[in-house]
């Protein structure tokens, strides 16, 4: 499946993947069989994990047709080892009421477009007004991030959030 960003493009299976939050890995030494073997494909930099599919942040020198055949036969090799699904230990315990808030219209209302374009948004904190998040998987190095980070997820905090006059910025 395509994505906004010409390096990112998001695999879809039948099958669990992943459970939790949308997770992202660039180590290629993860404990994760599938996303270990992905990232031994030197055009690959990334792999973001959400549910039943999986997001590819390419190398822009290496062609997708190459790469699409490797995934596939790579996602293949995983599903017939019965690879187990990675799972999400995020923990949002130590976050402000406002960050609980914040988190639950973002994951309501503007992660669910992001996940379908092969990204992911993290909150990190909010101090002084200022939401900072990080942007993962297809979003990453999107051409068009400042433009969902200002006129897609800033504006609709502040619409629900308007006496915090909420700034958006990317880490």
């Amino acid at each position: 499946h395509e994505t906004p960003n010409p390096n990112g493009r998001r695999y879809q299976t039948n099958r669990t993947l992943h459970s939790g939050s949308p997770t992202e890995v660039t180590n290629r030494t993860s404990r994760h069989y599938l996303a270990r073997r992905l990232l031994t494909h030197q055009g690959v930099l990334s792999v973001l994990f959400h549910h039943n599919a999986f997001t590819i942040e390419r190398r822009p020198d290496v062609q997708w047709k190459q790469l699409d055949h490797f995934v596939e036969r790579t996602l293949r090799e995983a599903l017939l080892r019965c690879a187990p699904v990675l799972e999400d230990s995020a923990k949002h315990a130590e976050w402000t009421e406002l960050e609980h808030a914040v988190w639950t219209c973002i994951e309501s209302t503007i992660l669910p477009n992001i996940h379908k374009d092969g990204g992911d948004l993290q909150l990190i904190d909010i101090t002084d007004g200022e939401v900072r998040v990080t942007l993962r998987g297809a979003c990453a190095s999107c051409p068009a991030s400042t433009l969902t980070l200002k006129g897609g997820v800033e504006r609709t905090l502040n619409d629900a959030f308007p006496e915090h006059n909420l700034k958006v910025v990317a880490i």
